[in-house]
């Protein structure tokens, strides 16, 4: 997550994409609020911005303040640092995403986790809150997974053509003292009657 450092186009002040982004959401009137530190005042980062122009891509949440503030232009997210999202429907109020966020290294916001809070005054905060999730299990799925498959090899006196398979790892020599001596005669009074 950084701040006032996305490149904006100069004819309609949307975000420069970077290779391979597409934008798939565009949202005019949210309200932007940003909280982290420890509650204690000083000690982390504050942001409002009542009103500016949310875009959604592939990649990143990007909003660009609107009219652009002197300590807030723009807030680039990353869709991987978005954590715990919540989408909240109120009678009385718009409807707001709030999400707690983990910040990039020299991104301006210091080291802290925090919490991002989205309102949608002019609506538009479910359509979002959708595609944060579809876009966010998709990357999920282009994720490489740490966990490899057991290595096997054919046995061979059962030939390739046998579904008989060998795991590579021995069994622990020596045996335990409860396997050393398996007795090939019947319990006594089996068969008895």
């Amino acid at each position: 997550m950084s701040v006032n450092r996305v490149q904006l186009n100069q004819a309609n002040s949307s975000p420069v994409l970077v290779p391979g982004e597409k934008i798939f959401l565009n949202q005019a009137k949210v309200k932007l609020e940003y909280h982290s530190g420890n509650g204690y005042p000083g000690s982390g980062t504050h942001l409002f911005c009542s009103q500016g122009v949310l875009y959604l891509t592939n990649k990143r949440i990007v909003y660009v303040a609107s009219p652009a503030l002197d300590f807030l232009k723009t807030l680039n997210v990353p869709l991987e640092s978005l954590r715990n999202s919540q989408f909240h429907q109120s009678l009385f109020t718009s409807n707001w995403y709030e999400a707690k966020v983990h910040p990039v290294p020299n991104g301006g916001l210091g080291m802290d986790v925090g919490t991002l809070q989205l309102t949608f005054t002019g609506g538009g905060g479910f359509e979002f809150s959708s595609m944060v999730m579809q876009l966010q299990s998709r990357l999920g799925e282009s994720v490489p997974q740490d966990e490899s498959l057991p290595l096997y090899q054919v046995d061979d006196e059962a030939g390739p053509s046998s579904s008989t398979r060998r795991v590579l790892h021995p069994v622990p020599t020596p045996l335990p003292p409860a396997f050393e001596s398996i007795p090939n005669e019947a319990p006594p009074s089996y068969g008895n009657s």
